[in-house]
């Protein structure tokens, strides 16, 4: 399991440098083996306009930790070659399932003759859409925009705002307009979260003003991902359940599935109503678990009545799908018996 100091997507600034000259602040990524199998990491680029601009000092990939008790740091370094602020990424490459590939803005600074115009920059790069992530209903999904200055002068951001189809979901936490990046400054970080209301895709567009010129609005489209189990069947919920005869016991069958991406809980099954004693849960009845991807489960429903009149109830199953916390089938037979029927002697 890839874990490091600091976490991945964590901004590492260098800081200022004379033009051509080693940055005399590094930054290190001290990079560790959280799980129980060797970690690899097969490949430690650095990409980007500006990449040129920074290498890895010392223990770049590709290497490997056996365990937890080891750790691997790289050093990473800035040579700018221009003025202003430099910008790159670096990407490692693992072995981790989850983590197959990890990266790191990188970013240092030379100061310059100065020209009094600010020029907006961010990481991602402006105009662009961030992926903020995936997570169960009720989790916040977190994530970032730096911005930064790559100009001669001060930038001011002096507003931001959400707008979209699902622009409640999403918020600035931390970090948020207005603020100013003055020249040869550190970047500003605006931390963002989504709160999915549903499962599914998430959008909104992040607006920011600035006293760029050249850009005087940028806008961010973001997505996040709600995902939770989803409750399915057939019949689908809420069909009544006419039940057929075979012999003497009149049957049904409810096939459930899972079309989520979590487990489907289903925690308890009910048969309630003015007959509920003619009806039964054969095989199947919960509590019972669907992985996501697993295979359907079947519940087998049953009435059996002496009498000869319709028979009716509701089955109710509770299940843990955030949105169908309770689904229900009414059911009928109609009884098998023959009723009451009047004799005497003498006729």
């Amino acid at each position: 399991v890839y874990t490091s100091t600091p976490q991945p997507n964590t901004l590492l600034d260098m800081g200022n440098s004379e033009l051509g000259t080693p940055s005399t602040t590094t930054a290190t990524i001290i990079v560790l083996n959280g799980g129980d199998k060797a970690l690899d990491v097969s490949e430690s680029v650095i990409s980007g306009t500006q990449a040129n601009d920074f290498r890895i000092k010392s223990g770049a990939a590709p290497f490997s930790l056996s365990d937890s008790n080891t750790e691997q740091a790289l050093e990473l370094q800035c040579i700018p070659s221009q003025v202003g602020v430099r910008t790159a990424i670096l990407t490692l490459k693992t072995n981790d399932p989850n983590q197959s590939s990890v990266s790191y803005p990188l970013t240092c600074r030379t100061p310059g003759q100065k020209t009094g115009k600010p020029v907006y920059d961010s990481m991602p790069e402006p105009n662009n859409s961030l992926m903020m992530g995936s997570d169960e209903l009720g989790n916040p999904i977190s994530s970032h925009i730096t911005v930064l200055e790559i100009g001669t002068a001060t930038l001011d951001v002096t507003a931001s705002s959400l707008t979209g189809p699902h622009a409640s979901d999403f918020s600035i936490v931390a970090g948020n307009a207005p603020f100013s990046i003055p020249d040869n400054d550190a970047p500003h970080t605006l931390f963002l979260h989504c709160l999915p209301s549903e499962i599914g895709e998430r959008t909104a567009d992040l607006t920011i003003t600035t006293n760029d010129p050249e850009r005087i609005t940028v806008k961010y489209r973001l997505k996040c991902e709600g995902i939770g189990s989803i409750y399915d069947s057939q019949p689908e919920p809420g069909s009544t359940l006419t039940l057929g005869s075979d012999d003497s016991t009149l049957s049904a069958i409810i096939t459930v599935s899972n079309s989520g991406n979590d487990t489907l809980e289903v925690l308890e099954s009910q048969i309630s109503g003015n007959h509920e004693s003619d009806f039964s849960i054969s095989r199947g009845a919960a509590p019972f678990s669907i992985m996501q991807d697993g295979e359907p489960h079947t519940l087998n429903i049953q009435c059996f009545s002496n009498q000869s009149d319709e028979r009716t109830a509701t089955l109710t199953l509770t299940t843990n799908a955030p949105n169908q916390s309770s689904v229900t089938y009414p059911l009928s037979c109609l009884g098998t018996g023959a009723g009451p029927v009047y004799a005497s002697e003498p006729e």
